[in-house]
């Protein structure tokens, strides 16, 4: 998901999956080092856009545990103030360098995506 309002750009890493159980799911949630690894693998990869744009100036927070209806997810947000780094076009840069995104390509994301499109 990306996200721009009021001069700032916000995106998010969102990898693991887990059923929401128990009478408080958020406190009781225990991910494997395989769901931290892939969560960690989506951070990765969108810091590394940023720095084929060359840009250093973004808040990372996270990763946390977050419910989606009856899901629980891993989470890290990222924001971007596009007044003060100068760069009003974020929004659609990001987008291209993040679509398609691993969630929906696979990863590594060119070779994937090769194989998905038969080249």
């Amino acid at each position: 998901m990306i996200k721009t309002k009021e001069e700032q750009f916000h995106t998010m890493a969102l990898a693991g999956t887990q059923p929401a159980s128990g009478e408080n799911p958020l406190k009781s949630a225990a991910w494997t080092q395989k769901e931290i690894e892939e969560q960690a693998l989506v951070c990765r990869y969108i810091v590394d856009c940023f720095k084929k744009i060359r840009l250093r100036e973004y808040e990372e927070h996270g990763p946390k545990t977050i419910m989606a209806g009856n899901l629980l997810h891993l989470r890290t947000d990222f924001k971007v103030d596009m007044k003060a780094t100068g760069f009003p076009q974020l929004g659609s840069v990001m987008l291209d360098l993040l679509h398609p995104t691993s969630a929906v390509c696979g990863m590594p994301r060119k070779e994937a995506h090769d194989f998905f499109a038969g080249t």
